[in-house]
């Protein structure tokens, strides 16, 4: 008998009902599974896609629907026949334009409450918290141990890859940093920040790579000069350790002359049996493969350097049976543990003035996994447990004042607060959905979008609540909906500067791009766009559109300049200015991975870089070598 995949189009959650085996799990991977039929491997426990072969009309009925149908509920039923590999899939009915008729929205309500039923009844209960003699909130040791829009895809071969020749670096400073190969040898790329000179530092050939290429922002020095890597092994996240990979270290590359030192070996002296004696300790149902599972996903994440480059903070399991907070100190060469608990660290990060040091932890990782989130200070004397889960470090108000929120599977975020970390204050700020959150330069507004929900439809709402764009006055928390000709989910938000040009809201569906003012008024820039992006100093704004439209931050225009040959501008990846505002970068995927340099004073965009890898998104980069105290 065929097994049976209910689908459920975002914002539904998606569900996988295995109909022979009766049990109901969450797949929240919604971009990469709606055209696609997610299933569960039983062979080794991971998510897998299987590509389903629809009619020609379905993706085109889908969108049609999707654009009618704001509540956006899209079912299909899939059988998927085990052994064969075969699907067979029905293509739901689809409503004309218009709203859906009052029968079909009762049927569709029906079944996602079943839907819902199904998914409660069978989920797993929450682990219990410990019990027993190690204690859940870290313990403080102040001595030192001295251990936009879908791209384009052209059909057709790939093209040959050519090199783009360069000088040599020509400046001191600041490089933009990324990693790119040319078959099968990663390299650090460093540019100058008109795009002219490069350096290519090869990536250690030993380096553990398991859990993928390390972001650069969180192992590269700000200066530019150490690269934190790992060689060695823990074995594999989500799968088995074993006593033949208890090798993994922590080392740093000397990017200027090519030597490396070892800076300490992470893992347990008993590693893996030390996992069994703390579950043994907790005495909380918590197992031994939850927590080496917990401590192999996180290990190599949690590793990150303090805005002046001075300290490294990593996790290491050297002196306790899991991961703890240690600092390495790159003057004196000296280790300092910060911290001692039962949980597993899943990442670090700093405070902007480099006071705090963040870190989230669990006792297992995966699907669903809920974080316990810690502020240490420098020193290592303070550790507080905050009261919520997440801060967002890319969103700070101050040096204390983070933005934080909730997110569920196939529900997107909610629960906008404002966090205090060294006090631990809350302040909330919007308890439903929302996305695409943007704060003015000046920090009084807050913009953001609130869509409805199944947590809506289920969990209750303001009958009153209508989904929109809103704007909060962060001094009174006050807010207000702006009335827009259009809402939809292709829009997004960029802050600016203040009165009323304090926001830009860019349509990407409909390539429209406005000034918003904390009045809610909007006024056309008349420019047509895919993506936008603010200068550094916020007196400039690019927009990508037919053409590369500068203009100043009030609207006035700057100058235009054409697209190069062939480039379309729903391609462009990520805008990336230079720190002092004089120009920027940009990614361009299809055919080929490209990045490209261009002036804000003159000249047309040139092409600098071109690779089989090449780091695309904003997080892919990062500005090295900065002077003392640019933003």
């Amino acid at each position: 008998m065929p097994g049976v995949i209910i689908v459920l189009k975002y914002p539904i959650p998606l569900f996988l009902f295995n109909w022979e085996g009766g049990n109901v799990s969450e797949y929240s991977d919604l971009g990469n599974c709606w055209q696609k039929i997610c299933r569960n491997d039983k062979n080794n426990a991971t998510l897998k896609t299987v590509q389903p072969k629809f009619s020609p009309d379905w993706g085109e009925n889908v969108d049609k629907n999707m654009s009618t149908w704001n509540l956006g509920i899209i079912l299909s039923l899939v059988r998927y026949y085990h052994g064969t590999g075969t699907l067979e899939t029905e293509t739901p009915e689809f409503q004309p334009p218009g709203l859906p008729s009052e029968e079909k929205m009762n049927k569709c309500f029906a079944l996602l409450m079943l839907v819902f039923l199904l998914s409660a009844c069978s989920a797993a209960a929450p682990l219990p918290p410990p019990t027993d003699t190690l204690s859940d909130t870290p313990t403080p040791l102040s001595a030192a141990t001295d251990t936009p829009g879908s791209p384009i895809i052209p059909s057709g071969s790939a093209p040959t890859i050519t090199a783009i020749p360069h000088s040599a670096l020509a400046t001191s400073g600041p490089y933009l940093a990324y990693l790119h190969s040319q078959g099968n040898q990663y390299e650090i790329a460093l540019l100058d920040a008109d795009g002219k000179g490069q350096e290519l530092i090869p990536f250690p050939a030993d380096a553990n790579v398991q859990t993928g290429l390390p972001s650069l922002s969180d192992t590269l020095s700000p200066d530019g000069k150490w690269l934190a890597y790992y060689t060695g092994s823990a074995g594999q996240c989500f799968g088995n350790g074993r006593a033949d990979t208890a090798d993994l270290a922590l080392n740093l590359l000397d990017l200027t002359d090519g030597k490396s030192r070892l800076v300490t070996n992470l893992l347990s002296h008993d590693y893996p049996a030390n996992f069994a004696r703390a579950a043994g300790q907790l005495n909380s149902g918590i197992t031994a493969d939850l927590l080496q599972n917990a401590f192999v996903c996180g290990i190599t994440q949690s590793i990150s350097w303090s805005p002046d480059g001075r300290i490294l903070a990593f996790a290491g399991q050297m002196d306790g049976v899991s991961s703890d907070l240690y600092l390495y100190n790159m003057a004196s060469q000296a280790i300092k543990r910060l911290s001692s608990g039962p949980q597993e660290l899943q990442g670090l990060a700093w405070s902007p003035d480099g006071r705090w040091i963040l870190s989230w932890s669990s006792y297992s990782s995966g699907e669903g996994t809920v974080y316990d989130l810690y502020a240490t200070s420098l020193d290592g004397s303070i550790i507080h447990k905050l009261p919520l889960s997440r801060c967002d470090t890319s969103m700070w108000l101050d040096d204390q004042t983070c933005f934080s929120f909730e997110d569920e599977n196939g529900v997107g975020t909610f629960n906008l607060s404002l966090l205090n970390i060294e006090t631990g204050a809350v302040i909330p700020v919007w308890s439903g959905e929302f996305s695409s959150q943007a704060v003015s330069a000046d920090h009084q507004w807050l913009a953001y979008f609130s869509h409805y929900s199944y947590r809506s439809l289920f969990k209750g709402s303001d009958p009153n609540f209508v989904p929109g764009l809103y704007l909060v006055n962060l001094g009174t928390l006050k807010s207000s909906r702006v009335v827009l000709p259009v809402f939809d989910d292709s829009q997004t938000l960029q802050a600016l500067g203040s009165g009323d040009r304090t926001f830009m809201l860019l349509d990407t569906k409909w390539q429209t791009l406005d000034f918003l003012s904390p009045d809610g008024e909007l006024s056309s820039t008349g420019i047509n766009a895919d993506s936008i992006s603010l200068s550094p100093d916020r007196q400039t704004l690019v927009a990508f559109g037919q053409k590369i439209h500068f203009l100043k931050a009030d609207g006035t225009p700057l100058r235009d300049v054409d697209l190069p040959a062939g480039l379309v501008s729903r391609n462009i990846v990520a805008i990336l200015w230079r720190p002092d505002s004089s120009g920027l970068f940009f990614t361009y995927l299809a055919p080929l991975q490209q990045l490209y340099a261009l002036d804000l004073s003159a000249g047309s965009p040139r092409l600098v870089d071109n690779a089989d890898t090449l780091a695309l998104g904003p997080a892919d980069f990062t500005w090295v070598g900065l002077p003392k105290n640019t933003p």
